[in-house]
């Protein structure tokens, strides 16, 4: 069995390999060879990353104790164990052996230790180390800067610009140093009168390359900053517009048509989209993510030259990404394909429509249920379990509406389930004009307006979807209350859901907020309500409440172009301001128009 065993592992098949070790190491009797077997065991163990590996590696290392080989391998699988404190010290005992030969080895994965326990200091001191004694392993500046990424993405870029310097200088040097070589007195060369000529170093082209990589992961770690959004845009573009030749793969084109778009140069933005496209056509998902992202920048731009139409059709990528408990594939496909063989697929058919996407986006998207309605059979809408109370009590009873059954849960019996926003895109709604004449299926009684001296805002700050977002909505609460508090004769009304703490004066409605009844009920005697790009936002719109949108300078395509935002989908009582989270400069504005509306309800 012991050769079988060594045959897979030569064939690189260990998982194969592991369990024919392991029945032999079951044996009740004497094994021969065993320390060929606990050495074939613990090597696949560890490859494989599996539960045995810590203990195998260390009765492999229990034969070999004065093995430098054997002793790593019980830190990696005590890594691979989280028994960091373990793997630190084998390792650091052994570090600063001088007769080690795989000190390197060592240091890497006394890395991996002190940053899975989030050491960043001892993590830092061995970096730059490792870098000092090899200076040519430039990767290492990469894997350095990474362990800072997310936390503290400004320390990371520190890291990037040290290497980008200390490269730049190696390859100045190099290029200081070409080889020049003499040709042989019968060479062709030599005869047609070129006696001489100079050849660059061959470390020189590998060092570039590193050096395009790196400036890439740079201009990447400047989008990850959020201080001053546009800023950090415009100097990853400075970054990545001298090297855009080098560019070549679908990764980093786009990157580049990202920062493109957000530094508003839309035109060249389009065409690297495009050629990022063009690229990434073998790898399913990530070509997804690219049409996913060009579509919200096709529809940012409105419906001039026929951009949201061909952005509502690359929209649809985004369900390669849904949440399978939120959107069924075979109701979608099947959909698809009905409407494929015939347009008319959804006529007098019982059509159940889903919502699949954000509270915000089913109370934007809800109009395109009117169109849905005069050719359908009946239309089941099931908005999501904490916006159904608002539905259906504000339910519209207009004649567009009448074959429109709300429902609390998903039914069991319909022709088709559609997503509710892929509904413009099944049913060609593909401009944004066609959309905003489309009336909602809530029905809102007519606002009567507090006529007193003293008003009542209603404000918001954050959303949690917005963590996990790659453009941030968010700002701090004091970003707010530095324009709201010196406000006259106002009361402040928190709108916000969520666990926060906020001043006195502050009225906290949002802290008993359980569904969407009980904003909309919170918002009956606001006057006025300013926030970020959030679904309360889309409510108090709907509301007909004047409502102040306050946007980061990277916002969603629904605000249309950064150079002149507005909310896409909506015509009266909403306005926009784009304001930088750690920048009070838009303040003035923003004061300046709520005192205007309010002024304005009182005469």
């Amino acid at each position: 069995m012991l050769d079988i065993a060594e045959i897979r592992y030569f064939e690189g098949r260990f998982k194969e390999c592991l369990e024919i070790c392991l029945k032999i190491l079951e044996s009740p009797h004497e094994i021969p060879h065993r320390e060929r077997v606990l050495t074939l065991a613990s090597h696949c163990a560890l490859k494989l990353k599996s539960p045995h590996a810590l203990e195998l590696c260390l009765q492999a290392y229990s034969l070999h104790s004065h093995s430098y080989f054997y002793a790593l391998n019980v830190a990696k699988a005590s890594n691979l164990t989280q028994n960091y404190q373990q793997a630190c010290q084998i390792l650091i005992s052994l570090l600063n052996d001088n007769d080690n030969p795989i000190k390197a080895e060592f240091a890497l994965t006394l890395l991996e230790s002190y940053k899975a326990q989030k050491l960043y200091n001892e993590a830092d001191f061995l970096y730059r180390k490792l870098l000092q004694e090899c200076p040519k392993s430039f990767d290492l500046w990469l894997d350095f800067g990474q362990m800072y990424q997310s936390d503290a993405p400004k320390k990371a870029l520190e890291i990037y610009l040290e290497a980008q310097q200390t490269l730049t200088e190696r390859i100045r040097e190099l290029s200081a140093i070409n080889p020049t070589y003499t040709l042989q007195q019968d060479s062709l060369s030599a005869r047609l009168g070129k006696t001489r000529y100079s050849q660059e170093n061959p470390e020189i082209p590998p060092l570039q390359n590193f050096l395009i990589k790196l400036k890439i992961q740079i201009a990447k770690t400047y989008l990850e900053f959020f201080e001053i959004p546009l800023l950090e845009a415009q100097n990853a573009l400075e970054i990545l517009q001298p090297i855009e030749e080098s560019l070549n793969s679908a990764e980093s084109l786009f990157l580049f048509a990202m920062i493109l778009e957000y530094t508003g140069h839309y035109k060249k933005s389009d065409s690297i989209y495009q050629k990022a496209l063009t690229l990434a056509q073998t790898n399913e998902i990530f070509y997804a993510r690219i049409a996913f992202s060009y579509a919200y920048f096709l529809m940012r731009q409105g419906d001039k030259d026929g951009h949201f139409k061909k952005g509502l059709e690359l929209y649809e990528y985004r369900l390669k990404f849904a949440n399978p408990t939120t959107f069924s594939l075979g109701h979608y496909e099947e959909a698809t394909e009905a409407l494929k063989q015939d347009k008319n697929a959804l006529k007098d058919k019982i059509i159940c429509v889903y919502c699949e996407q954000g509270f915000g986006d089913t109370l934007m998207f809800s109009r395109v249920l009117e169109p849905l309605c005069q050719i359908a059979k009946q239309v089941l809408f099931c908005p999501q379990s904490a916006l159904y109370p608002l539905f259906a009590h504000l339910q519209s009873q207009e004649k567009a509406f009448k074959n429109l059954t709300l429902c609390q849960s998903i039914p069991h019996s319909f022709d088709f389930a559609i997503p509710l926003t892929s509904i413009p895109h099944f049913l060609g709604l593909h401009t944004l004009t066609k959309l905003n004449q489309l009336k909602s299926p809530l029905s809102f009684p007519k606002r009567k307006y507090n006529l007193s001296k003293t008003k009542k805002i209603g404000f918001f700050w954050h959303t949690n979807f917005a963590i996990k977002e790659p453009n941030s909505r968010n700002f701090h609460l004091d970003f707010f209350l530095n324009f709201l508090s010196p406000l006259k004769n106002v009361e402040l009304v928190s709108l916000q859901v969520g666990d926060f703490q906020m001043p006195d004066f502050i009225i906290n409605r949002g802290a008993s907020f359980k569904h969407w009844l009980d904003t909309y009920e919170a918002l009956q005697d606001i006057d006025c309500v300013v926030g970020i790009d959030s679904s309360p936002a889309h409510l108090s719109i709907l509301c007909g409440i004047p409502t102040l949108i306050v946007l980061q300078p990277r916002f969603d395509w629904r605000f249309g172009p950064y150079e002149a935002p507005k909310a896409q989908f909506y015509k009266d009582n909403v306005h926009c301001f784009v304001a930088n989270p750690n920048d009070t400069s838009a303040e003035n504005k923003i004061t300046k128009k709520l005192t205007s509306i309010l002024e304005s309800q009182i005469t």
